[in-house]
């Protein structure tokens, strides 16, 4: 035994102090899932509690039935399969960026589309220069009396 690590109660039995900590936290947290009515209970206890459960488009719980739209377990499994179609599009994006780069680079060099696209930036110029939007904008202070 370590010369810093001091004997429990004591007396040195040659127990690893980490090892009696982990085994006392499973042991309490054993005892506490089985003084909640039993693994099982809990299980369908948290099993009723996240389908019965109904939450906003943002995943929390709302007072309002109003906003509560969707139950826990629809939001949960929507933001799963959420989450993994944009890490798919993500990795397919990222195996044909150097592809599409080089169609792009070989579309802008055709002397048609840098004419198209002169064209189209002209348009959106005139287009722009025949819209007149202005803003009126009226600051009134009043004066107060001390």
């Amino acid at each position: 035994m370590d010369t810093n690590k001091k004997p429990l109660v004591g007396i040195d039995l040659g127990i690893n102090p980490e090892y009696l900590e982990n085994v006392i936290k499973q042991t309490v947290t054993a005892g506490i899932a089985e003084g909640l009515f039993g693994k099982e209970e809990l299980a369908q206890q948290l099993i009723g509690h996240v389908l019965n459960t109904t939450v906003d488009a943002n995943g929390r719980v709302s007072t309002c039935r109003c906003n509560s739209d969707r139950t826990l377990l629809k939001y949960l499994v929507d933001n799963a399969v959420k989450t993994a179609a944009q890490e798919a599009l993500a990795e397919a994006a990222d195996s044909i960026k150097d592809q599409v780069k080089r169609c792009l680079k070989k579309k802008l060099a055709d002397e048609a589309t840098q004419d198209d696209m002169c064209a189209a930036m002209l348009q959106s110029l005139f287009c722009s220069l025949d819209n007149t939007y202005k803003t009126n904008i009226s600051v009134n202070f009043e004066r107060k009396e001390w």
